[in-house]
């Protein structure tokens, strides 16, 4: 009987994440991709241990599932860079199954209360780094959702967005017990306020709520 596998590599991902979870079995492991941590971590870090493993196993290598915890550029950074690179034609690796939440694709499906806080935003006082911050994780996420399409791959198993309910949400990863503890219902809310904060999203919430 082949021997059970379940491991946790950490990568050198400067000041953000890059993690490979290897779980599954000797004669069929399997490979979690856990954020891609920010620019430079691909080609200095990500890259090249993939290179190593599909060296190992063969090419392409497969990537069982991609998930992305959250938006900010010390996490997404690299999985884009990683998507553009299977769409520019590489073999290095396949990626079918993409885990991460944006809000673009789920505020119709929001209940209108949250859809209602998502508009009413008071961005005065806001610091101007951290605005411009949370601006460019908002386009990052749009950038990966719009990649995923793009290479046919499915985000979320295809549930749209993700949230825990009492017991958390149960993920559908075989050879996996993944538990989806975060975010909730009000980590969702928050996650809305910044999303239609961006000039472009204004209307099309306002535009929902008015219906």
């Amino acid at each position: 009987m082949p021997d059970k596998i379940f491991s946790l590599e950490i990568l050198n991902a400067f000041h953000g994440d890059c993690l490979l979870l290897h779980y599954g079995t000797t004669a069929q492991p399997r490979i979690l991709l856990v954020d891609g941590g920010p620019n430079g971590t691909f080609g200095k870090s990500l890259k090249p241990r993939l290179e190593e493993l599909a060296g190992q196993r063969k090419r392409p290598l497969k990537l069982d599932h991609v998930m992305v915890t959250h938006l900010d550029d010390d996490h997404i950074n690299g999985i884009l860079e990683l998507a553009d690179e299977i769409d520019q034609g590489s073999d290095l690796v396949t990626a079918r199954s993409f885990w991460f939440n944006t809000f673009d694709d789920a505020l119709s499906e929001a209940p209108p209360e949250l859809a209602q806080a998502s508009i009413e935003v008071d961005t005065a006082g806001k610091d101007a780094v951290a605005a411009a911050v949370e601006k460019a994780s908002i386009s990052q996420g749009r950038s990966l959702r719009d990649a995923v399409v793009k290479l046919h791959a499915k985000q979320n198993d295809g549930q749209g967005i993700l949230f825990a309910k009492d017991k958390g949400l149960a993920l559908n990863m075989p050879g996996l017990d993944m538990t989806l503890i975060c975010p909730d219902k009000r980590h969702l809310a928050d996650l809305a306020k910044k999303w239609i904060a961006s000039p472009a999203k204004k209307a099309e919430a306002a535009a929902y709520v008015d219906r």
